[in-house]
């Protein structure tokens, strides 16, 4: 909950839309009844119920398709509210006010008078505790959960564009976050090397930082002990989190097989919408101008991207089926295969054996944004389903997703425009056999990747 002070009134209520900046007014007090004493008031969502106070302010008013519209001339502080002299005005037909001077921070101002050009600069104003919201991301999972996770920061920052939006990674990861227009600090945790000090240090910046809001998207206990005495406001997470029960709100986490599908953004998302809204966003990366620079040159003719590795093997299209898949494509297409400096020894497998001209290894050999720099112009981006298909849908580049041992039902499908999803069309009992994937198959068979064929990948370029 958001806990917010105000000068007030009996008998009036305000609704504040965060993005919008204004306030929706009713019920206003009777002009003979004495203000009462300031009060705190809590809301839930975007909606304040409380009381209004009338004070005299210097500013323009005008008239406008939605009500009467402000602009303040001038302000003066004093802790946290104007320096302004109380005066009534009457019951006033007002339906929305907004705020035009951007550069009041600490108070929004909404004034009207009796007439559209004022009155002896007598003015209501209703005054809210307003300084910038500090939130803060916690997902210090795989490369991909962190793609899927900003999500969070496009949509904040649409409700609250002002608001210091801070994100915290593992150690590794904070290269995907670099150039991003909307976040003030990435954060970062080196879980590798002195985990537990290094947990105990990030937490006391956390401490330090004094956020409103920290979201945790992440249901391990390290992120919910981070969430839970981060000392923020008010801590929001999964009710998965060993954690969640210190947290001041916490969220179901579901993840279905057979029911209705919930994407990873919807479910990250939820912990949002109580003072956002619930619609979907797709998540975006920004690479910078040397990032497209770097891979301008690769994009001299048509080609296709196939990102072959995984960190699970259950989850990896194994590399005798790209192969054949890769000897079928169009010879007018260059392929590019992407990934980690690791993935380099698996390239070179396809490669040699794939025994085709138009073909070159890029694992390595790119940053994760210059990649998806490089998928964007893409005719079509071959990946498992792993962290590359995220950064496809990021780029809202064109992707085919190849599902082995897991299914799209989990929440984690491409979401580009132009997206195809490959997976065996035979029945196995034993599909899914878990969440995130094994080291070796459970049955030692592996069907769920052999059984499937080259064509369904050609498929998704025939259509071009």
């Amino acid at each position: 909950m958001n806990t917010l002070a105000w000068r007030t009134h009996p008998n009036s209520s305000v609704k504040y839309t965060h993005g919008l900046n204004h306030f929706l007014v009713s019920n206003f007090p009777d002009p003979f009844r004495k203000p009462a004493k300031p009060v705190r008031i809590e809301s839930k969502g975007d909606v304040f119920k409380g009381h209004l106070y009338v004070v005299t302010f210097p500013a323009i008013v005008h008239s406008s398709n939605s009500g009467l519209v402000i602009k303040i001339l001038q302000t003066t502080h004093e802790g946290f509210f104007p320096k302004v002299r109380a005066t009534y005005l009457g019951q006033l037909p007002i339906k929305e006010i907004h705020l035009r001077d951007e550069k009041i921070k600490h108070a929004l101002i909404a004034s009207v008078s009796k007439s559209p050009l004022g009155a002896r600069g007598r003015f209501i104003v209703f005054t809210h505790l307003c300084t910038v919201q500090k939130f803060l991301i916690i997902q210090t999972a795989f490369i991909g959960d962190v793609v899927l996770a900003t999500v969070l920061v496009e949509k904040l920052h649409a409700y609250f564009p002002e608001a210091q939006i801070d994100f915290l990674v593992r150690k590794g990861n904070e290269a995907l976050l670099e150039h991003h227009p909307y976040l003030n600090e990435v954060l970062v945790w080196d879980k590798k090397k002195h985990k537990q000090r290094n947990l105990w240090k990030v937490l006391r910046l956390v401490r330090k930082k004094k956020y409103d809001k920290v979201i945790n998207v992440q249901r391990f206990a390290a992120t919910g002990i981070l969430t839970a005495f981060s000392g923020a406001k008010e801590t929001i997470g999964f009710d998965k989190n060993p954690f969640s029960s210190l947290f001041t709100r916490k969220i179901t986490h579901v993840v279905s097989e057979n029911g209705p599908p919930m994407h990873e953004i919807e479910r990250n998302l939820e912990l949002i919408s109580d003072f956002t809204d619930a619609k979907p966003v797709r998540p975006r990366l920004y690479p910078c101008k040397p990032d497209e620079d770097k891979v301008l040159g690769y994009k001299h003719q048509p080609y296709i991207t196939l990102s072959p590795a995984s960190v699970w093997f259950t989850k990896q299209f194994p590399a005798e089926k790209w192969i054949s898949f890769l000897q079928r494509v169009p010879s007018n297409y260059h392929v590019y295969l992407l990934g980690a400096p690791a993935d380099g020894a698996l390239c070179e497998i396809i490669i040699k054996s794939s025994e085709i001209a138009q073909i070159t290894n890029l694992s390595g050999k790119l940053t994760f944004l210059q990649s998806a720099a490089l998928m964007k112009d893409s005719v079509m981006n071959y990946v498992n389903d792993s962290a590359p298909m995220h950064f496809a849908s990021a780029m809202n580049a064109p992707v085919t997703a190849i599902y082995c041992s897991t299914i799209p039902a989990f929440g984690f499908g491409p979401l580009s425009d132009k997206r195809f999803i490959v997976e065996t069309t035979r029945k196995l009992d034993c599909r899914p056999c878990g969440l995130h994937g094994y080291k070796a198959c459970p049955k030692g068979h592996f069907k769920c990747a052999y059984e499937i064929e080259d064509a369904q990948l050609l498929k998704s370029i025939a259509t071009d």
